[in-house]
């Protein structure tokens, strides 16, 4: 039976987690989930945007993108050139997600100093001050291990003067996402319609297909966006259209490094914090961001975001108290210099980790992995004309 929501503070929490799993959901579906008025849905609406500054940008998948840049590429050139000239002709095709971890051993460079360091690359999606065993981390996206490098290379050239080490990971995700820039997405290599709709959702996630469309460069109608946003939804490209606060209540973020010193003690306890995070999410507004597995040291990262210092503690208390067989290193991001953790209160049964409960019969299953929900042509009508 569905929960009665008893004040309007509880609905505007509700609204944030219908938003963060499905941010083009209709006006019209919110006051149906909401059981209110379409106006005093659209009134929510409006008040949640302004309070936590909602971005609405796209949740990417970027693991699945060189599926579809190869298709273009196998549409884009003869089978001569694919199996004779493969190096020459068809371009390297997917991108992977790296986190970069810097330790300066004498001074520690300004923020204007590294971010000129960084310089106008497309790959740095995320940079913060760390406080631990290392001074900053920067979250990029390339092609392949020898793009970054050789951005490695150059930063540490612009960096002359400064002694620094570097810790370089390869991200495997599991939840979450960090919000992309945009010259960023103009660097995949999908068809024109695919991509002029990614680069539109992620300046506005709740923009018209019309509006999206006209402002492409080939003016394509709303007919083929809709057919775009269908494609990229079953494709698995588009995970979601969701949101990110801009000014997120929350005061403390963190990086946790949980790193495997007893894998069979490790797999033992891991089904039992999956079920500790899906359990408390209605509690814990907002905490978790990202988490990734990485490979050396084998174990996860995982990106935070807690009300308080005590909250922070307390969590990586509970952390020790269900963990056996790891290494648990904490640090408090101080400042971001670049980009946003991509912060919103998100319904933990749509994860991963809820799928692999569902699996082990652990949680109820869910009747769908998205919530019934059609593509919205204009996502922000209140009339009795908005799109169902």
């Amino acid at each position: 039976m569905p929960r009665v929501l008893k004040n309007r503070e509880e609905m505007k929490t509700e609204v944030l987690r219908l938003l963060s799993v499905d941010a083009r959901m209709s006006i019209r579906d919110l006051a149906a989930a909401l059981k209110v008025s379409k106006a005093t849905a659209y009134n929510i609406f409006q008040e949640v945007v302004k309070e936590y500054d909602l971005h609405f940008t796209p949740e990417i998948n970027i693991g699945e993108l060189w599926r579809y840049e190869f298709v273009k590429q196998a549409r884009t050139h003869s089978k001569k050139e694919i199996l004779e000239d493969i190096v020459d002709t068809v371009p390297l095709i997917g991108f992977e997600e790296y986190v970069i971890l810097l330790k300066f051993s004498k001074k520690v460079p300004k923020e204007e100093q590294l971010l000129k360091a960084l310089g106008d690359s497309f790959m740095p999606q995320f940079v913060a001050r760390l406080r631990g065993n290392y001074d900053f981390i920067i979250y990029l996206v390339a092609r392949e291990y020898y793009e970054v490098a050789s951005f490695l290379i150059d930063v540490g050239k612009k960096l002359k003067g400064f002694q620094f080490t570097t810790d370089l990971q390869r991200l495997d995700r599991g939840y979450g996402f960090f919000p992309l820039k945009t010259e960023l997405i103009k660097q995949f290599n999908l068809f024109d319609t695919y991509l002029n709709l990614l680069v539109g959702l992620n300046e506005n996630g709740r923009a018209t297909l019309s509006e999206i469309g006209r402002e492409s460069k080939k003016k394509t109608g709303s007919a083929q966006m809709l057919y775009a946003y269908e494609r990229l939804k079953k494709t698995g490209i588009l995970q979601r259209v969701t949101y990110y606060e801009g000014k997120p209540k929350n005061v403390v973020d963190a990086m946790i490094q949980i790193s495997i010193t007893d894998h069979y003690a490790y797999q033992q306890s891991k089904t039992k914090w999956h079920m500790e995070m899906v359990k408390g999410y209605e509690k814990r507004h907002n905490e978790y961001t990202y988490m990734c597995d990485i490979s050396s040291p084998l174990g996860f990262l995982m990106f935070m975001s807690f009300d308080n210092g005590d909250d922070a503690e307390k969590f990586v208390d509970r952390l020790k108290a269900v963990y056996k067989g790891v290494d648990i290193t904490y640090y408090t991001l101080t400042e971001v210099l670049m980009g946003h953790l991509g912060i919103r209160d998100f319904d933990m049964r749509y994860t991963g980790q809820y799928q692999m409960l569902e699996r082990l019969k652990l949680v109820p299953r869910l009747s769908t992995r998205q919530p019934k929900t059609a593509a919205v042509e204009n996502p922000n009508l209140q009339d009795e004309e908005a799109p169902i």
